[in-house]
């Protein structure tokens, strides 16, 4: 016959003492829509400094086109690496440390990269300022919108004060025109021939006229290096940077 466990003990006064409940108290878990949230809150912070893919091509494409080699090379490090000390860089790429700094100068002074000094205690107990280099990519982009702009423009400046220099000139009285005069000179009853509008002397093309063509040609060649940049530098301001 099973005899019923008493959860009272008595005391010495007969009072009853009331042992605890030896059971593992219950532990909230929390839910899964809460679990959700915080996961993608994480994801969502991780996101946002993550650097979009776009952003590298262009920042490589802009220095692997207009820079040296090894200007390409510590861009690349930066890249890679958030944050470098100029040690690190010296040790990594191999580079004088003298050869080095040239280049972090040019860099620096173009905007494209960016430097500040941290203290640093070696085991030594010794406090020293070491300099840390890295990219600040909006301001790259800033920079890169600006120059690309400013380069087109004087392109184009120099193309229209190309066109409007004198690249025709009368035989007979030495008067100058420009292209956009020429038809005025079209001599309908002599197809094929430019006479002058003072004179009636035959006008012939100069041959200052090829830095014209050059100009042209420039132009088309600057289209044609920088489109991909335009494209990713495009790409970039749809997502906001």
């Amino acid at each position: 016959m099973s005899t019923a466990i008493n959860s009272s003990v008595p005391t010495p006064n007969g009072a009853k003492n009331i042992v605890p409940d030896s059971s593992p108290a219950a532990v909230r878990l929390p839910s899964s829509s809460s679990v959700r949230q915080t996961a993608d809150a994480t994801s969502n912070q991780k996101d946002s400094t993550k650097v979009p893919l776009c952003l590298i091509k262009l920042v490589r494409s802009i220095v692997r086109t207009f820079y040296s080699r090894e200007h390409s090379l510590i861009v690349d490090m930066l890249v890679r690496n958030t944050i470098m000390k100029e040690d690190d860089l010296c040790e990594r790429l191999r580079f004088e440390r003298k050869q080095l700094r040239q280049y972090l100068h040019t860099l620096k002074c173009d905007q494209f990269i960016k430097s500040k000094l941290q203290l640093e205690t070696d085991v030594d107990g010794k406090t020293t300022k070491i300099t840390h280099y890295f990219i600040d990519y909006k301001l790259f982009v800033n920079v890169v919108k600006y120059r690309l702009d400013q380069m087109q423009r004087r392109l184009e400046a120099e193309q229209r004060q190309s066109t409007s220099r004198a690249s025709f000139k009368c035989s007979s009285c030495n008067t100058a025109y420009t292209d956009l005069e020429v038809d005025r000179l079209m001599d309908f009853t002599n197809p094929g021939k430019l006479v002058c509008v003072y004179c009636r002397g035959e006008v012939c093309e100069e041959e200052d006229n090829a830095s014209r063509t050059d100009a042209r040609a420039l132009i088309a060649k600057f289209h044609h290096q920088v489109w991909s940049i335009f494209s990713l530098n495009f790409c970039v301001h749809r997502r906001h940077i």
